[in-house]
């Protein structure tokens, strides 16, 4: 009888600066899922990121994502979900609530940032990661995405030091300013900015370096992850007086930034139901809400409680398709074989 072939297991988080709690939070209980059914089957705890062949993450995602690879010569990660929700808490917050007027220059100094960063990466690099990992960002005049990982052939991508690609990946701007960092082993140094403009939910990347890497013969499960969706329609009656000042005032939350980031993410989630209609097989997490978020930097008391109440409900109310999921990626990594969805 012939084998069947494992399907392709893609995890993929949006941007969105504090709203990452949110899914830091998801993946944390789908981590303990996970531990709780394999505890059951008598079998040791493993990484979360070994259940997936592929992590992508923009912006603020792209810190989980990176945090979640791992090492390949380490059975470790750079961080663990416990570690990420810590860093919101805690690091990223008080980067955040360090800033000033942000209309002649950056909202935010980033030295907070690279600190954190260098002592989670440590000396690691792009090419040591234990998963493959995709990391979306905007260079000079187009696209450029970081790439990294097992399933790439060694040199055949561009390689950096990770804490340098997390810098890269959320240089939002307004927020922080553009960052210049140097190819591992050249002399080409690139300018970047955060890869949430244009690809704040970097799924279909995902999806495309998938079928590049392992080709289009194999089944795709594709768990994205939001960062919350609470965006209005801007009224035309009020819209059509705005300046530059209207679209980037920070008091509406930055409408032209938000129609990009919102605008991409529901153009992806669109394309990708229409290439995986069958919606067990791409699975989106995300909270909508009809009342307000907390803006992406609001990292006071009541933003934070915000957004772990979110989370909190959220995973509440889809608790059972969180562990039809973890117990699906238990048995897809025990068998070998293509489960059939609950």
């Amino acid at each position: 009888m012939a084998t069947v072939e494992t399907p392709i297991k893609i995890l993929s988080i949006d941007g969105g600066g504090m709203r990452g709690l949110i899914p830091a939070m998801i993946i944390q209980r789908i981590d303990e899922l996970i531990t709780r059914r394999l505890s059951k089957e008598g079998r040791p705890p493993q990484l979360l990121s070994s259940f997936f062949d592929i992590i992508a993450g923009t912006s603020t995602g792209a810190i989980i994502a990176v945090g979640l690879t791992g090492r390949k010569e380490r059975s470790r990660v750079l961080a663990s979900p416990n570690d990420l929700i810590k860093f919101y808490l805690e690091d990223a917050a008080q980067v955040f609530r360090g800033h000033r007027l942000g209309l002649m220059g950056p909202k935010y100094e980033p030295s907070g940032l690279k600190k954190r960063f260098a002592e989670i990466c440590g000396d690691a690099l792009l090419s040591d990661v234990a998963t493959n990992l995709i990391v979306p960002t905007f260079v000079g005049n187009g696209a450029f995405l970081f790439r990294g990982g097992p399933n790439w052939p060694p040199g055949s991508q561009p390689n950096y030091r990770l804490r340098d690609v997390l810098l890269a990946a959320t240089a939002a701007p307004y927020l922080f300013p553009p960052v210049r960092i140097t190819e591992i082993g050249q002399q080409v140094t690139r300018s970047f900015i955060d890869g949430g403009l244009f690809a704040n939910n970097p799924s279909l990347h995902a999806y495309l370096e998938a079928r590049e890497l392992f080709g289009n013969s194999r089944q795709i499960l594709l768990v994205s992850l939001g960062t919350g969706n609470d965006f209005r329609p801007i009224d035309y009656h009020v819209a059509r007086g705005w300046g530059i000042f209207g679209w980037l005032n920070p008091r509406l939350k930055l409408p032209l930034i938000q129609v990009l980031m919102q605008g991409q993410s529901h153009d992806t989630h669109g394309n990708l139901q229409r290439l995986i209609p069958d919606q067990r097989w791409y699975v989106r997490l995300d909270v909508h809400t009809r009342g307000s978020l907390p803006s992406f930097d609001d990292a006071s008391p009541a933003g934070v409680q915000g957004f772990c109440k979110l989370a909190d409900d959220f995973i509440a109310q889809r608790e059972e398709d969180l562990v039809s999921l973890s117990n699906r990626l238990v048995e897809m990594a025990a068998t070998g074989r293509p489960n059939k969805p609950r």
